[in-house]
């Protein structure tokens, strides 16, 4: 099952709501006089993973723009007088005890769980050499690269990154990326490298086939490790990251002994472990281990196009910190360079966020809700036919004004986005919040719900005439077109004699609303015609029921959510592996299999 693509005219719609939603949001809480929610999901859940987001790329900048000054630093006489290999020992060292001093925290506060538990399996401890062995390498070459560039010449043949980055994002993870967000990279390559320009730059292409060679090598194997690290970490998203980088870590410890070992076994022995390091050095180690723990939160929070990103940025401040510790100049290649960059970042950001719309589905009447709590989730479904959870809320009382609230709260925490359409019960009190906050949105009666009305409202009817809940059903459904839904309609009302029947009439009055003739020019996640939308409704099915009181709630939710998550990873991972078997002969089939 796939996504459906927007209709490029619906874009401009989009784009005016987006206008001004805080303002209009706080009108709508100052009309309800009460604050009527509390948010859980939506704009709770969406800030506290923004704002992980945010502080783990942040650092990840600021520890990646100080660690190509410090390498340069730690250097005396042009060398290195200390062994680089049991530097980058005591990194994966550290690393690894950082790991296991936050789970230790962890196991206080939560116990040990299935996901935070060090004991694992073979199978999935297994891959964590590889991105070790890559990332070994990649250390090394960037010690010895120095001997060959300069600190701002060393950035820009860092540049490779990106684009090695993009490429392998796409080949291993299959993820795709518009056309805007690959001009982005470009734009990004150009940016950066312009940025680092000065009256000497020339002698960057005066580096020798070495400094080409490994420039070369770090980035793919810098890509590829980054990629491949990724896979792993998100195949199974509810494992614990402290848990993942203490594996990752420990083969690291292991590879690092072999090439101490194998290179400076003789010097350790006969000068010691710790010969010729200084306050510098141990900065400098520091430095690298949490910048590695930077990397792996980056790729469980958020992915490798945002370390490119956030490394990116790194590198114009290296440039400006250059200035008073190399005398490096600013020049106008650099401030057109930053412009560039900055341009790039916006361009990736509008093409991500215009590729795809989504359709929602909102439950909140506590009159029906099974759980017989005051919630509104705002459900959907993925291109696997899975449901997922664009957030949720607690609602105080179901009057307009709290509606009003619920949506633009819901709206803000969607950057501004409004869903494409949405579907929610035969509900005039929601149908004017969302005519009032979503006007650009196509809004769907719950056909299902209208169809469980009729059978009360007309009870005495299908029992009068048995035959026309099928002929109702038959009318409604199998539809074509607007036209031959009204001859439909008409026959049996007139047959029945039930032209006068007031619920008849008042379905029939909001037929644009949930009637599929009259849909079929929007976008709805709906799966079949006939039967309740089961994938929207039962997100919390089996974690949340008309018993679950508020003291768990929020644990169960929880648990809901990764258990959701890690489905559709394992979906994701099931597409990309498993071929898929044709039905027919007919070639029609080739191209809906070229697009899962």
């Amino acid at each position: 099952m796939e996504y459906k693509k927007l209709k490029d005219q619906q874009e401009d719609d989009l784009d005016a709501t987006g206008d001004d939603v805080e303002s209009r949001r706080e009108k709508a809480h100052s009309s309800a006089g009460i604050n009527p929610l509390g948010a859980v999901g939506g704009s709770l859940a969406d800030r506290s993973k923004w704002k992980t987001k945010s502080i783990v790329t942040l650092a990840l900048t600021f520890l990646t723009s100080s660690q190509a000054i410090l390498i340069v630093w730690s250097k005396r006489a042009g060398k290195y007088e200390y062994s680089v290999t049991t530097a980058n020992f005591l990194v994966e060292t550290l690393k690894c005890f950082l790991s296991l001093a936050a789970l230790s925290r962890i196991w206080n506060r939560e116990g040990v769980t299935e996901d935070n538990r060090l004991r694992t399996t073979f199978d999935e401890v297994k891959v964590y050499p590889i991105p070790a062995a890559l990332y070994l390498v990649k250390n090394l070459l960037q010690y010895y690269i120095f001997a060959y560039v300069d600190a701002p010449g060393y950035q820009i043949l860092k540049n490779f990154n990106i684009i090695s980055t993009g490429i392998l994002y796409r080949i291993i993870l299959k993820r795709e990326l518009s056309e805007i967000q690959w001009a982005a990279f470009i734009l990004l390559c150009a940016g950066c490298t312009t940025a680092q320009l000065n009256s000497n730059s020339d002698r960057v292409l005066e580096t020798p086939v070495q400094g080409w060679i490994m420039a070369l090598v770090m980035a793919l194997l810098s890509g590829f490790a980054g990629v491949y690290t990724e896979a792993i970490i998100k195949k199974r998203p509810s494992r614990n990251i402290n848990v993942q980088n203490f594996w990752l870590y420990i083969f690291g410890m292991i590879f690092n002994i072999f090439a101490i070992f194998v290179q400076d076994f003789s010097a350790v022995l006969n000068k010691g472990f710790f010969h010729g390091y200084s306050l510098i050095t141990v900065l400098m180690i520091f430095n690298h281990a949490l910048s590695g723990i930077a990397v792996s939160m980056v790729m469980k929070y958020a992915d490798n196009i945002v370390k490119v990103y956030s490394t990116s940025v790194a590198m114009l401040l290296t440039a400006i910190v250059s200035v008073f510790l190399f005398g490096f100049h600013l020049s106008l290649a650099f401030f057109l360079g930053s412009v560039v960059v900055s341009v790039s970042v916006y361009l990736h950001s509008v093409g991500k966020a215009r590729r795809i719309g989504f359709s929602t589905r909102v439950s909140s009447s506590r009159r029906s809700n099974k759980y017989r709590l005051p919630f509104a989730p705002f459900t959907g479904v993925n291109h696997h036919g899975q449901p997922v959870l664009f957030g949720c809320a607690f609602i105080a009382n179901e009057l307009h004004a709290s509606f009003v609230l619920l949506f633009w709260t819901w709206l803000t925490a969607m950057s501004g986005r409004p869903p494409v359409s949405v579907t929610t019960d035969c509900d005039t009190v929601v149908g004017a919040a969302i005519a009032e906050v979503f006007p650009n949105t196509r809004h769907r009666f719950c056909k299902w719900h209208i169809f469980k009305k009729c059978q009360e409202k007309l009870s005495q009817v299908f029992l009068e005439h048995p035959t026309f809940e099928a002929d109702l059903h038959k009318c409604v459904n199998f539809s074509e077109s607007i036209e031959e839904f009204e001859s439909y309609w008409l026959a049996p009302i007139e047959r029945y004699g039930l032209t006068e029947n007031e619920w008849l009439q008042t379905v029939y009055s909001a037929r644009g609303h949930w009637v599929p003739a009259y849909l079929r020019d929007t976008f709805f996640a709906e799966m079949s015609i006939t039967r309740r939308s089961d994938g929207m409704n039962s997100y919390f099915d089996g974690y949340i029921n008309a018993s679950t009181g508020l003291n768990h709630f929020f644990k169960l939710y929880r648990k809901a959510v990764e258990c959701r998550n890690e489905k559709e990873v394992i979906a994701d991972f099931d597409t990309m592996n498993i071929p898929l078997v044709r039905r027919t002969p007919s070639p029609m089939e080739n191209k809906p299999l070229s697009f899962t």
